[in-house]
């Protein structure tokens, strides 16, 4: 920031996603309009969190997204 101010240059930038967008995906999934089971490589139970960091460096790219079960 001190760079900028300095430099008397503007930063400019967009919001990618704004709330709304938020509410409208919890509810399409909620709904059953968007199916996630497929994005879901993997779940763990939270016991075993050590094995699931181990499976995201064994599958790398093959990880789309592994879950850690709290409850």
């Amino acid at each position: 920031m001190h760079y900028l101010g300095e430099h008397e240059l503007n930063v400019y930038g967009s919001m990618m996603y704004r709330h709304e967008d938020y509410i409208t995906a919890v509810e399409q999934i909620s709904s059953g309009k968007i199916i996630t089971k497929p994005l879901l490589t993997r779940t763990f139970p939270f016991e075993n969190y050590p094995d699931a960091y181990e499976f995201i460096d064994t599958m790398g790219d093959r990880a789309l997204k592994v879950m850690i079960d709290l409850g």
